[in-house]
């Protein structure tokens, strides 16, 4: 049964036509093409803690005239900085922000990132299983503070909530109260969103917009650095991610279970149900 839910994991399918990040291997064997391309993950294959992602899309179906069943590609490789990916059903307000942050400078950026898990099963929810391998050993990964992004901003969630008045919600409540306190569009890019943001606050006295009376009063007597106090809100640090080099030596201490998980590294992705299958009969050779 798939998860429906309003979060990021699930809007970014691979049957798009203008996935130009994600090709096809096709390799006699899986575990002979990690050997040969990322030695130093097969050498640790029993410790080393993995990253899932779920696939689903027939762009990737092998074709199989013997059976009605859908069998996936064994192998692909995705090179995500080559597709900027943006948010769907919702604006991409804050992937613009955070691309563009002093704070993330050291991190991978959202939008030429594939998003995974450290949860086999929650990834599975969500398509055919794969276990996602960087291709360059230390490749950085950005570690969520939760089990979904939309949900891992707390701390700016909180001091949101006291300016606006709309609750604690998650980054979707948050991306639709910027369109609405700055009149973005919806395809609004970060320079445009500067200058709205600075329309209004500069002109915050004689502003017609429903604007809360809490904003109005961190406006015009609290703080006149909203842009600045927004990229310190909304700082890795504060709202629980972290950052960490993926290496032979990574378990789960330094990738927590149950979170999501992203980097904008070079990635191979093998089918994890036929990569158990050769391992099996690896391991009995």
């Amino acid at each position: 049964m798939k998860i429906v839910r309003y979060n990021e994991f699930i809007l970014e399918k691979y049957d798009k036509e203008d996935d130009t990040r994600t090709s096809v291997i096709k390799a006699d064997s899986i575990i002979d093409y990690l050997n040969e391309n990322v030695s130093w993950y097969m050498d640790n294959i029993k410790t080393i803690e993995p990253i899932w992602r779920g696939i689903e899309g027939s762009k990737y179906w092998v074709a199989n005239d013997k059976s009605s069943d859908i069998n996936y590609e064994p192998i692909l490789k995705v090179s995500p900085s080559k597709f900027i990916r943006r948010s769907k059903n919702t604006y991409n307000f804050y992937i613009e922000l955070l691309d563009y942050s002093p704070y993330w400078l050291d991190y991978p950026k959202r939008s030429e990132s594939i998003i995974c898990s450290t949860d086999n099963n929650y990834a599975e929810n969500y398509g055919y299983l794969y276990r996602v391998i960087p291709l360059k050993e230390n490749s950085k990964i950005s570690v969520c503070s939760s089990q979904d992004v939309f949900d891992s901003f707390e701390y700016l969630s909180d001091k949101i909530n006291t300016i606006s008045g709309i609750g604690k919600e998650n980054i979707a409540s948050f991306n639709t109260w910027l369109r609405d306190t700055f009149e973005l569009h919806f395809d609004s890019g970060y320079e445009e969103m500067l200058d709205k943001m600075n329309d209004v606050i500069e002109d915050i006295a004689f502003n017609d917009n429903e604007l809360s009376h809490e904003f109005r009063h961190y406006v015009e007597e609290l703080s006149g650095q909203f842009i600045d106090d927004l990229e310190k809100w909304m700082s890795p640090i504060k709202n629980g991610f972290s950052l960490i080099k993926y290496n032979r030596n990574t378990t789960g201490k330094d990738l927590i279970p149950f979170r999501e998980v992203y980097t904008d590294a070079d990635c191979i992705l093998v089918l994890e149900s036929e990569f158990r299958k050769e391992l099996e009969n690896y391991e009995k050779d």
